[in-house]
């Protein structure tokens, strides 16, 4: 809303995410970005396509007078593997196009005009960096995306080309012009910003950002995916979350829930690492699921082990 009143004239993305344990986290943010209207997202973490992100696609397009493809819903799609680079370079799956006509989401004429474009507009090789990264270097992603990206393109004859662009490690304009001269379109920068005053991230986050060397990080299991073990690279140095995050999910592989763990573990738990009672840990899941998404919590009433997965989320 912010944006829209701001800076009307300029052109702005909104990031969004892919999230495998939380459905409705992700269809409700799709629905929240058709409802404001906006024109550009960055589709992240997707492991594949969803009928949330096709839906945001495909209920953007239509057909202009002299019977091309307007779209109006942008879409980047950030990725580190080949197969799910060639998903978001090709039409949208059919099967998924044809459930949301029947479901009155999209029309008929939006299903048939996405045969003629690729899900996204541009995609982006995320090399290794922070966040949810296979840990490629970039040197060895990016032209395997480039040899993708051209063989769809040649095979499909898109009216425009695919863009490209390069993530993961740029934070140097020499790290920049290395990607440049990969042949991305485009560069993208993350983690760097955080240790900007303007990222409003706090002192104490940006000195230790500040300070840190190439060796210190570490991967560890990321909350929103926990339950899969994909894990995201984090600060080590000055920070025990790592050594941490990867107990919690040793625990998760090894017991069937909160009231199966080993009471020394569970003392180790309550003193270390959450310093309070689990009890109280899961009254707090149980609130703030009551108001994000009810369905987490008839799921966990029904598994002791998918309770713990929220506990330890």
């Amino acid at each position: 809303t912010r944006f829209a009143a701001e800076i009307p004239a300029l052109p702005y993305a909104v990031n969004l995410i892919h999230s495998p344990s939380e459905d409705a986290l992700e269809r409700e943010g799709v629905e929240l970005l058709l409802r404001h209207r906006v024109r550009c997202v960055e589709a992240s973490a997707f492991m594949d396509l969803t009928p949330h992100v096709v839906r945001y696609r495909v209920a953007g397009l239509s057909r202009t007078p002299d019977g091309r493809v307007h779209v109006g819903h942008r879409i980047v799609a950030k990725v580190s593997r080949a197969e799910v680079a060639e998903r978001f370079m090709r039409p949208a799956p059919e099967a998924i196009t044809a459930d949301l006509v029947a479901r009155g989401l999209i029309t008929a004429e939006q299903a048939e005009l996405a045969r003629r474009v690729p899900m996204a507009d541009d995609v982006t090789a995320e090399a290794d960096s922070g966040g949810h990264t296979d840990r490629r270097p970039l040197t060895a992603l990016f032209p395997g995306l480039l040899r993708v990206r051209d063989t769809v393109q040649r095979e499909l004859g898109y009216g425009q080309r695919i863009g490209l662009g390069a993530a993961g490690g740029i934070g140097t304009p020499r790290a920049a012009a290395a990607a440049f001269a990969l042949g991305a379109d485009y560069v993208v920068v993350g983690s760097v910003h955080q240790s900007c005053l303007e990222s409003g991230t706090s002192d104490a986050a940006r000195r230790l950002l500040a300070g840190a060397g190439l060796a210190d990080f570490e991967m560890a299991p990321a909350a929103d995916m926990f339950e899969l073990g994909v894990e995201l690279q984090v600060l080590k140095k000055g920070t025990l979350f790592p050594m941490r995050a990867k107990k919690l999910y040793e625990l998760y592989k090894a017991y069937d829930g909160v009231e199966a763990l080993p009471e020394e573990a569970r003392g180790q738990l309550e003193r270390q690492v959450f310093r309070r009672p689990l009890e109280d840990v899961w009254a707090d899941v149980e609130e703030y699921f009551t108001r994000r998404d009810p369905d987490q919590l008839l799921r966990a009433r029904q598994s002791p082990r998918r309770r713990m997965a929220l506990v330890f989320r």
